[in-house]
């Protein structure tokens, strides 16, 4: 829902949060105001922030390395700025992983 202000989920004017585990559906985890139960937005779950640092780690590698040609190059650039990728672009980062770094990288 889009706020008054044209925001998606601002924030409310108090300090304090709660973390509500989710029983169902795809979201681990949502945070919400204590004090007016607003809800402030989703929490990703240990494993995709897992996930997320070693690809961080892969990218970083992988864009320090000279020897890429330019769609690799280019796909790098690319979803360096991704929050999450598809499952098709996670594949093809590892794949970029085991040619270039080994697989013992991440």
């Amino acid at each position: 829902m889009v706020s008054e202000q044209g925001q998606l989920f601002t924030t409310c004017s108090h300090a304090h949060t709660t973390i509500i585990p989710e029983k169902r559906g795809p979201h681990y985890a949502r945070t919400i105001c204590s004090d007016c139960k607003k809800f402030l937005g989703w929490v990703p779950s240990p494993e995709t922030l897992i996930r997320r640092q070693a690809n961080a780690q892969i990218l970083t590698a992988l864009a320090k390395l000279e020897h890429l040609d330019e769609w690799e190059r280019s796909f790098i650039r690319d979803v360096v700025t991704h929050k999450n990728m598809s499952p098709k672009q996670q594949a093809l980062l590892l794949q970029l992983r085991d040619k270039y770094l080994g697989a013992a990288t991440g």
